[in-house]
């Protein structure tokens, strides 16, 4: 494929989520790949918060333009009309289904997920979920493209939408990158003093929406607790809302809040296991967080996992705290096993690659500017 390299053509991506979970990591390792990259024909602008977006700052085909209003607020769709209006952009990728009401050009957007849109009750103001109905009906209406992070979602989105198939692309996502602490150092010891964390441990990473399953966790915690017979603690850690957890001093559920990766990092490492009983995902990244600092993974038995983690992880029905917490048992007193997980965590992680990512997705943007269908449409 032969592209003309002059002159430039703008690529307008909104990096407003850069610093939220999941959809933050996505934005980061793929803008993080783009600027190792020949990008061409375009000229990248990222639209957010100046200071966030520093680190992408100096490169030559990269320029910033401040966009500060919320995700999800009336207020950005006004923002969105004037920041196109003034950078003209032939490309516009929005990595979540928050995308303008007008977008002027052709449009690539994220579905990373249908929790808004199959389980409204996930937003908890109910004119919030009226709204996001909306918007995420009319980002599949007007999207020339529909990124998704697996097959599982892409098939979601062919079952509750009609005649989108030829423009639904499943594109799989690398694996997180961490700063990496000193080994078996004094700050290991030193942050896990600070979360007072006194014992072996299980971890969930995430946020405390309902679908995260973090009730029935605890519950399950409870019997683990009662079976085993010996300390344990369950360390949960991400943004949550404190009035969630019922949590008295000096109890075995620890709660974190949301902290920075390198003392995550040292709660991965130090964990017996990093659970995630999740009833939706988009993709999952918390047990290949895992598997990154040598650690097993369990998780819920839902298609999205089975697709991604295969045979490299332990699975339990979400729903049942007793099979729940008979999987915690087994990674808390059978070593072998969890030397198995591990290696074949370390193994299946191997499959997913940023680098990869970021150059199918250029596909997708070269091919859909030039015309024609983009790569694996009909």
């Amino acid at each position: 494929m032969i592209l003309n390299k002059s002159p430039h053509l703008k690529l307008l991506f909104d990096a407003r989520m850069i610093a939220h979970s999941g959809i933050g990591r996505y934005i980061n390792n793929l803008l993080t790949q783009f600027v190792q990259m020949d990008m061409d024909p375009f000229e990248i602008i990222l639209a957010g918060n100046p200071a966030l977006l520093q680190s992408f700052a100096g490169y030559p085909q990269i320029k910033i333009h401040p966009f500060i209003s919320s995700v999800y607020s009336p207020q950005e769709l006004i923002q969105w009309q004037i920041i196109l209006k003034k950078t003209q952009p032939d490309l516009l990728h929005v990595p979540h289904y928050n995308t303008p009401v007008f977008p002027g050009s052709k449009m690539v957007a994220n579905i990373h997920d249908l929790l808004h849109w199959k389980y409204p009750e996930t937003i908890r103001n109910p004119l919030g979920r009226y709204y996001s109905k909306i918007r995420f009906k009319r980002t599949i209406q007007q999207s020339d493209v529909l990124l998704t992070l697996t097959q599982t979602i892409k098939n979601e989105l062919g079952d509750e939408f009609s005649g989108i198939n030829h423009k639904v692309e499943a594109i799989y996502p690398g694996i997180p990158a961490f700063i990496e602490p000193l080994a078996n150092g004094p700050m290991n010891q030193k942050i896990l003093d600070k979360y007072h964390i006194i014992s072996p441990y299980f971890l969930f990473v995430g946020i405390d929406k309902p679908h995260k399953n973090l009730t029935r966790l605890m519950e399950a915690f409870g019997k683990v607790k009662t079976l085993l017979n010996e300390p344990v603690q369950l360390v949960i850690t991400g943004n949550h809302d404190v009035s969630l957890f019922n949590m008295p001093e000096g109890s075995s559920i620890i709660k974190t809040g949301q902290i920075p990766d390198d003392e995550l990092s040292i709660l991965y490492k130090k964990a017996l296991a990093l659970i995630s009983p999740s009833l939706s995902e988009g993709f999952g990244f918390t047990p290949f967080e895992g598997f990154i600092h040598g650690i097993p993974s369990a998780v819920s038995d839902i298609p999205v996992y089975h697709e991604v983690c295969k045979d490299s992880v332990l699975y339990f029905n979400p729903l049942d705290t007793d099979q729940m917490a008979s999987v915690m048992i087994r990674l808390s007193k059978e070593k072998s096993l969890r030397s198995e997980l591990i290696m074949k965590g370390s193994r299946q992680m191997k499959e997913y690659s940023w680098n990869q990512t970021a150059r199918k997705t250029l596909e997708v943007y070269r091919k859909l500017i030039i015309g024609g269908p983009a790569r694996g449409f009909r």
